[in-house]
């Protein structure tokens, strides 16, 4: 009889540590679970920063290569304008030279 007690508290035991047991799996892949769930939001949340300041930062120098491309615009005209004063002046030099002979 007491044999049969024994053998039945061992049961019972076992019974109880096998759902102490799945209790503690269905924890650990809740947990596992919120863990992969918050990590994929930080990496969305940085892949948008990342994106965002790649953005920025190509708007930045294109901006920057306008300004730089204007100018130079700007300095050939000037250049290319001087040029042609100074080509006009000479014509007009030897003109009048070409007039006094």
């Amino acid at each position: 009889d007491e044999h049969r007690m024994r053998e039945k508290e061992l049961k019972d035991d076992k019974r109880s540590l096998k759902i102490e047991l799945k209790e503690l799996e269905l924890a650990h892949e809740d947990f596992v679970r919120n863990l992969k769930e918050s990590h994929d939001k930080q990496i969305t949340h940085l892949r948008g920063e990342f994106e965002q300041n790649a953005r920025e930062l190509q708007l930045k120098y294109d901006k920057k290569m306008k300004g730089l491309r204007d100018e130079l615009e700007s300095r050939r005209k000037l250049e290319i304008h001087e040029v042609e004063e100074r080509k006009n002046f000479h014509i007009n030099e030897l003109m009048k030279k070409h007039e006094k002979a």
